[in-house]
């Protein structure tokens, strides 16, 4: 059975305003190529509270056992 995962990429530095939260964790101060793999039980989020843009690659799929 194949595991549903998504991949968030950063595309940018981090900027003051820019937030992601998986679980009970908050993080900023990325830098751009740094991203995160979460499976399917990981809730997660995103915000730009900031005055500039957030961009971000997500990719949604399977992790297949190797």
């Amino acid at each position: 059975k194949e595991k549903k995962v998504r991949a968030n990429i950063y595309l940018k530095d981090w900027e003051l305003g820019h937030i992601i939260q998986y679980n009970d964790t908050v993080d900023s101060h990325w830098d751009q190529g740094q991203g995160w793999l979460w499976d399917d039980t990981v809730l997660h989020l995103g915000a730009n509270a900031g005055m500039t843009d957030k961009l971000t690659l997500q990719v949604s799929g399977f992790l297949l056992d190797s």
